[in-house]
């Protein structure tokens, strides 16, 4: 679990203003192996589908079909 006061840190430092916190109240120690983790996926996904310039993997599919 990260501290408020952490998570506020790095926020505050991160140059990008492409920016978004989101926090995963269903996950312990190693949230990509947790009840989160396809949560975790499909936001990371959304994030580069929507700053990539052309739809990655064919089709905007994450099985690239």
């Amino acid at each position: 679990m990260v501290p408020p006061a952490d998570s506020a840190r790095i926020l505050s430092r991160v140059s990008s203003t492409d920016v978004r916190e989101v926090l995963l109240e269903q996950s312990y120690h190693v949230a990509t192996l947790d009840h989160d983790a396809e949560r975790i996926f499909d936001e990371s996904w959304a994030f580069v589908e929507r700053l990539a310039p052309e739809p990655v993997g064919g089709k905007g599919s994450r099985s690239g079909g």
